[in-house]
């Protein structure tokens, strides 16, 4: 029972995945690195991928690769094949030009810039040097991290999302204690309101009281005033 379910499920999740029709809008390095990424998670091996492929290619893509089917020995054969018939000039450009304006956002993690950026580079050259995704890495990283990046110096990109998040976790760390600091000081209105309340209640209720108090032994003026006219008639 559990297997059938699991089957269905990979089943829905293979109909889902993007199809490459090789025209000059599709990125195919792009395409290549979604579709490896989704053939990964279902967890099928390079002879599987390369049995399903064809599933996912339509149009022009769908025609080339059944006319070179013989030359399919393997995955890599197929994925290189793909990219010398149908990469584009236009797409690494502006891959190029993405990657050296690219810089992380205030409230972007580590590991999303990082997805981003190794994704760029794949779409540049898929083998680029580590060296060069290194110092794309570094230079549109956030300043509050790329100096403790830059003092470890990492010489792959590996290195450089471990140096990355540790930075990024201590930086959190240290702002979540110092909110927390900040909450638990109590401001000086607050102390000086809490202090002056009670003695200002106190003086109105005595005010109160001897008004009062006035009040019960001290006829008023309206008192007078009725004496004195009820008098002057006798």
């Amino acid at each position: 029972m559990a297997e059938k379910l699991l089957n269905s499920i990979l089943s829905k999740s293979l109909e889902k995945l993007p199809k490459f029709s090789g025209t000059i809008t599709d990125d195919v390095d792009k395409w290549i690195i979604d579709i490896t990424h989704e053939l990964n998670l279902v967890k099928l091996d390079d002879s599987h991928k390369l049995a399903v492929i064809q599933t996912y290619l339509d149009g022009d893509a769908r025609r080339w690769y059944t006319n070179n089917l013989q030359m399919m020995h393997n995955w890599a054969t197929f994925l290189r094949e793909l990219r010398a018939t149908f990469s584009s000039s236009f797409s690494k450009e502006a891959a190029i030009k993405q990657i050296g304006n690219r810089q992380q956002h205030i409230n972007e993690t580590v590991f999303h810039y990082y997805t981003d950026m190794m994704e760029l580079a794949n779409r540049i050259d898929h083998q680029m040097n580590d060296e060069l995704k290194v110092a794309y890495l570094t230079t549109g990283l956030k300043i509050s991290l790329k100096k403790e990046v830059l003092r470890n110096k990492p010489q792959t990109p590996a290195e450089f999302i471990k140096y990355a998040q540790d930075e990024e976790k201590l930086d959190s760390s240290i702002t979540t204690q110092i909110s927390n600091d900040n909450r638990l000081t109590i401001p000086i209105d607050y102390v000086a309101s809490s202090v002056r309340s009670p003695l200002l209640r106190a003086s109105n209720n005595l005010s109160s009281f001897r008004q009062q108090h006035r009040q019960s032994y001290y006829p008023s003026p309206q008192y007078y005033s009725a004496n004195l006219t009820d008098n002057s008639l006798v």
